[in-house]
């Protein structure tokens, strides 16, 4: 039984992997498939107190990055910040399934851009905000400090025995892999500035290993990449589309709804 369970697993990881990296094919409905609809199709399993905790601090810190990117992204003309935020949002919305499928209380809702309801992540924006508009040297670091935040923090949930759940590992998996890139764009673009990133949480070897491989495909996360064609994925649920067409409200959240297979009804 313990093998056949094991087994199981692996299978979900696979299948949710699938489908993030081969997102651009039509579901059964001919519509895409969403970061909603792969996070619900893995099991409702009950969420220990660690996990609650890991959710917590993951949304909160995803969206430190992508304030913190928009707001930078307003003083320099680079187009890294853009970009870069515009990812950091699509995992938010990730996270948001994960928030919606187990009917927890999201602490970010309705926090406008450089609000957060941690005192812990509102005054590390504040912080990382005034650094950053040093100038774009200092900038970039900063961009690159939150990505080797990220990575660890991920990398010790991921390690973490108690972070058991399918559809947590796997949204945190694909989290990590959008850091990983993350941090070759901003190490990227320090180059271009004659300057270089001295890791603060993950290890030089880490780093070192991370600027060495070329960027990771896959994961989409309600639009994470954009097809081959050009096309701008949709975040649409089973019943309607997350939010306003992922575009943002005026406060710069989004919302991403629709129940798949397997998710909590």
């Amino acid at each position: 039984m313990k093998n056949f369970k094991l087994l199981l697993a692996m299978l979900s990881l696979l299948f949710v992997s699938a489908f993030f990296i081969q997102s651009t094919e039509p579901d059964t409905d001919g519509e895409e498939v969403s970061a909603c609809e792969v996070v619900n199709y893995l099991p409702h399993q009950e969420l220990n107190a660690t996990e609650k905790e890991a959710l917590l601090m993951m949304i909160e810190e995803e969206k430190l990055a992508r304030d913190v990117y928009i707001t930078l992204g307003k003083e320099y003309d680079v187009k890294v910040f853009k970009n870069i935020s515009d990812a950091e949002n699509r995992h938010m919305e990730a996270i948001e399934c994960l928030f919606e499928k187990y009917d927890l209380k999201n602490p970010i809702e309705e926090k406008a851009l450089g609000e957060f309801s941690s005192r812990k992540f509102q005054d590390m924006y504040e912080s990382l905000v005034i650094r950053g508009r040093t100038d774009i040297t200092e900038a970039l670091k900063i961009g690159a400090s939150i990505e080797d935040l990220d990575i660890y923090d991920l990398n010790e949930l991921l390690e973490s025995r108690t972070t058991d759940n399918d559809d947590l590992k796997a949204v945190f998996k694909e989290l990590a892999k959008g850091s990983r890139n993350h941090m070759r764009a901003f190490t990227k673009n320090l180059k271009k500035q004659n300057a270089t990133y001295e890791v603060k949480h993950i290890t030089k070897d880490q780093y070192e290993s991370i600027i060495a491989h070329e960027q990771e495909r896959g994961g989409w996360l309600c639009g994470d990449e954009k097809p081959r064609d050009g096309r701008e994925k949709g975040c649409k649920g089973e019943k309607g589309k997350c939010g306003d067409g992922c575009k943002g409200n005026k406060n710069g959240k989004q919302k991403c709804k629709g129940e798949g297979h397997h998710g909590k009804h």
